[in-house]
């Protein structure tokens, strides 16, 4: 060994696979040799400089490195980011330099961590600092530049990454060459009818439908394929872009959560990207407002049947009643209405409630005294047999193909069986193949009762349905199923809005496009009822058209103030005094008139039990 070998590690990183070695390693060994190296070991390395201290294969490789050739006691790099670019990290690669005393050379700042003795000096562990603060500010101004120029680019529609939204095409622009999105005609169509659906109900089919529901829909009317999953229309349902802009708040791991506590756990990222708008932001927050409501009118409750379930809203948090059942001891109904939030974590203030009876058959009155109107409108059939038969057609194209690759499932599981009878293989056939089969059962299920409408509306379709629903009114009462089915028909909501011990009122909202002849004709339409508690025995009801307002408690029609008792007792000095208001000679019959009062018979205890 000749006594002037003097013995060096080059240390060389670049962060990605297309950065070359070469030029570092050439100025490396320039400056080694300038300080009298002559052999040197080469450790090279592609890696992040923010990657962790165990997984730093540079580190690593040096460390086995000198641990088994000692003669090898200095290292040069270019500078200390080439080693690590966190602060943490390169003070314990520092602390191993010291205890080990090896000597570390940065070519560009001519930096020497050792002092000749093998101590470090004050100035030397502040100027170590410095160009660790320096290396680690650097990497994170280069991320927020980027950050900010990725930032500014989806805020005005550009490079949206990830994969393509349904409803959008990507498109590149011929002015800033970058990708962005343009609207796809045919699924945002498709968009558009999902979203009004859900919202605002499926005209002559169902007023609101769930997710599953518009799944089956989608299938009939052969929607694109990416409508026949719940799991991507509950997605699609929930997605804002659609509105023209979101903000995204997207959260992930921490890498250096574990080492460094004073690092947060999530890393989150918000930004704001803009979209081709294709619905209203309005129809979208009345659809998040739906689903969390879980908007279904099925009554879930199996002892029950609950008239008014999923319509009469709470005026302060805008969420559903529910009954509450009790019976006394002689059996008598003790039921009632109640904000299904007042007993929750999240309680309502409104602890108000209303007798069972009081309400349903307040309702039952108000819809049997317009009832060959409202009815007449609501049983209309629809004469489109045509369309009817095309969703059949599209519904048996599903089961057909459900079933075929349910056939292919089955032949590809006998080709394994004869190689290997595997559990686990088994066990995952038979998970696919019980999915196909509950598919193909509902698919045909609804292919069925699309079948019998069709031949029910052929039947009634000249069939006098007024007549017919008048002639059974007095069935229809009697039978709690039936109630439940004609006022879900014909009421959308109702608002409990006032309450005391003698005055009630509520708002009743009809279906969207009923409406009553000589009344009013808009989509919407609804009516106030008050409700006169006074005698308990001879309940009234009056009728408040949808010209007046209610706020405060009062009524308000062209800035005319009325106090609910003002209806209910009319004098003939009030009624001159209404005349000259609403400019006509009786307006008791037009906008506001008593309705009778049915009480309905199926409230005590025996009743609810024949009732089940």
């Amino acid at each position: 060994m000749n006594s002037t070998d003097k013995y060096a590690v080059i240390l060389v990183r670049v962060s990605t696979a297309i950065q070359d070695y070469e030029p570092q390693k050439k100025d490396l060994i320039k400056y080694a040799e300038s300080k009298g190296f002559n052999n040197f070991h080469y450790i090279e390395t592609k890696e992040s400089g923010l990657a962790d201290l165990n997984n730093k294969e540079g580190y690593h490789l040096l460390v086995n490195f000198i641990s088994n050739n000692p003669k090898y006691k200095t290292v040069f790099a270019t500078e200390l980011s080439r080693i690590a670019r966190k602060q943490s990290i390169l003070h314990e690669i520092k602390d191993w330099f010291c205890k080990n005393r090896i000597q570390l050379h940065l070519k560009d700042t001519g930096y020497s961590l050792l002092n000749d003795d093998g101590s470090v000096s004050l100035g030397g562990e502040i100027m170590f600092t410095l160009f660790g603060l320096f290396a680690e500010s650097e990497v994170k101004t280069k991320k927020e530049r980027f950050k900010r120029s990725k930032e500014l680019l989806v805020s005005e529609g550009y490079s949206i990454s990830g994969k393509r939204l349904f409803g959008y095409e990507r498109e590149m622009d011929p002015v800033r060459k970058k990708n962005k999105y343009i609207i796809n005609e045919n699924e945002s169509n498709e968009i558009r009818k999902l979203f009004t659906w859900y919202a605002k109900g499926i005209e002559n089919e169902n007023k609101n439908p769930s997710i599953s529901v518009l799944r089956n829909y989608c299938v009939r009317l052969n929607f694109s394929k990416y409508t026949h999953s719940k799991r991507n229309l509950n997605k699609l349902l929930k997605e804002e872009a659609y509105t023209g802009q979101k903000i995204t708040n997207n959260q992930r791991k921490n890498p250096n959560f574990v080492d460094d506590k004073n690092e947060e756990k999530y890393i989150v990222t918000r930004n704001k990207i803009l979209y081709p708008q294709i619905i209203t932001s309005e129809l979208f927050e009345l659809v998040q407002s739906r689903m969390k409501e879980k908007n279904t009118r099925c009554d879930k409750s199996n002892k029950h049947i609950t008239i008014l379930s999923k319509l009469l809203i709470c005026k302060n948090c805008k969420r559903y009643f529910q009954g509450q059942y009790r019976f006394n001891n002689d059996g008598k109904s003790l039921c009632s209405y109640r904000c299904s939030y007042t007993r929750s974590v999240r309680s309502c203030e409104n602890t108000s409630s209303i007798s069972m009876r009081l309400l349903d058959s307040t309702i039952w009155s108000y819809i049997k005294s317009d009832i060959p109107a409202i009815w007449s409108y609501v049983v209309t059939l629809n004469n489109d047999f045509d369309k009817l038969e095309k969703e059949i057609e599209n519904l048996s194209g599903e089961k057909f193909k459900l079933t075929n690759e349910l056939v292919a499932l089955n032949k590809k599981y006998l080709r394994i069986v004869k190689v290997d009878d595997s559990a686990f293989e088994y066990e995952e056939y038979k998970s696919l193949a019980n999915g196909y089969k509950s598919r193909i059962d509902k698919v045909s299920k609804l292919e069925n009762q699309l079948k019998e409408r069709q031949l029910l509306e052929k039947k009634e379709l000249n069939e006098n349905l007024d007549k017919k629903v008048l002639k059974d009114i007095d069935e229809i009462e009697k039978s709690k199923l039936r109630l439940k089915d004609v006022v879900n028909r014909l009421i959308r909501k109702i608002e409990l809005l006032y309450q005391n011990k003698r005055f009630s009122v509520i708002k009743i909202h009809l279906e969207r496009g009923s409406a009553i002849p000589n009344i009013s004709s808009k989509p919407g339409f609804y009516s106030f009822v008050i409700i006169d508690k006074f005698e308990t025995r001879k309940i009234k009801l009056l009728k408040l058209m949808d010209v007046f307002e209610f706020d405060d408690n009062c009524f308000t029609f062209n800035n005319h103030v009325f106090n609910i008792d003002d209806f209910l007792n009319l004098t003939s000095e009030s009624k001159l005094k209404f005349s000259k208001i609403f400019k006509m000679e009786n307006p008791d019959k037009y906008y506001f008139k008593e309705i009778p009062y049915v009480k309905l018979d199926l409230f005590d205890q025996q009743d609810y039990l024949l009732q089940q």
